[in-house]
């Protein structure tokens, strides 16, 4: 039979559809609400403000004082996030309510005993209302961003615009084209097609992980799909040399090798756009100890809240 191991027009073209669709998705509009009670958790609110903290003009986040949320109704929001300060039951109303229209909301606490009670809600009332709690500010941040990415349908805009959403993002993103590349690297059905499908869906997942940093399509992206043809041969002639060196080749070991060498891929890209390529080395020599997998977040979805462009730079509650 015989081998298939080049790219096929068709390739080519889906590759450039993929990265095309990315900048769009990258240049999707955000719209986030964030409302804060007057005695709200002075470090939560630092949190909340310092992550949303936009890098594109295509994100709005209108921060507003709790008593004042109501009147915001009317605006059509991605998202909205609310601090609870000592009254959380006037919290919980306006979230039922941005729930009853359709928007995800997250409410952020020290401890579950600080959020609001919610009952006999319908179903899909009580679907949008989330709550996340967090006494560490690293872990509130990361908890967030993985909130914020799953309750909505623009992850990639998201990372572009929030820094604190990218690493969260390209690690599903990379978990999930393993997944598939694993998948076909065990199959195998025509001797070396593997490694065109695979290199194309690394491919398109280099330009995914562009797009969260916020970088555009452009002769540019010719450096990240170098890369990733460049990583993609090293490690097929790689697991060629382990494979040749044992008795018979398995599934396993195919599928394996498929599973490492994507994410060893996505972390080089990764590193090629937040300026880490330094610590890359690193990373990538613990990867055969460790399999990489995505960490879940411990508790429910949650939301985040960000500083108008003209937010004063002192510690105050809130800021409109």
């Amino acid at each position: 039979m015989p081998r298939k191991s080049s790219f096929s027009v068709s390739k080519v073209l889906d590759v450039l559809g993929a990265g095309k669709t990315a900048d769009e998705k990258r240049s999707e509009g955000v719209s986030i609400a964030v409302a804060v009670d007057s005695d709200a958790p002075r470090d939560l609110v630092a949190v909340v403000r310092d992550s949303l903290v936009s890098q594109q003009a295509t994100a709005v986040v209108r921060v507003l004082s709790l008593a004042d949320a109501s009147g915001d109704a009317a605006n059509v929001r991605d998202a909205v996030i609310l601090l609870p300060g000592s009254n959380p039951a006037a919290a919980g109303e306006i979230a039922c309510a941005r729930a009853r229209a359709g928007v995800p909301v997250a409410l952020v606490a020290h401890g579950a005993l600080d959020l609001p009670a919610f009952n006999d809600l319908p179903e899909e009332v009580s679907g949008l209302i989330s709550g996340v709690v967090a006494t560490d500010a690293d872990r509130l941040a990361d908890r967030l961003a993985r909130w914020l990415l799953d309750a909505t349908d623009k992850p990639i805009a998201l990372a572009a615009n929030f820094p604190f959403c990218r690493a969260p993002l390209v690690s599903s993103l990379a978990a999930r084209c393993a997944a598939e590349n694993a998948a076909v690297g065990a199959v195998d059905i025509v001797h070396g097609s593997d490694f065109p499908i695979m290199t194309a869906n690394q491919m398109k997942l280099a330009l995914d992980i562009a797009a969260a940093y916020g970088d555009e399509l452009s002769p540019k992206s010719a450096v990240d799909i170098a890369l990733v043809l460049a990583s993609g041969l090293a490690w097929r002639a790689f697991a060629r040399a382990v494979n040749g060196a044992l008795p018979m080749g398995t599934w396993a070991s195919r599928a394996a090798f498929a599973f490492a060498g994507t994410w060893a891929t996505s972390i080089l890209i990764e590193a090629l756009h937040d300026g880490t390529l330094s610590e890359a080395a690193s990373r990538l020599s613990s990867l055969a100890v460790d399999s990489p997998r995505e960490d879940s977040p411990s508790t429910s979805p949650v939301t985040l809240p960000a500083p108008l462009a003209n937010a004063a730079s002192d510690d105050s509650y809130i800021v409109y």
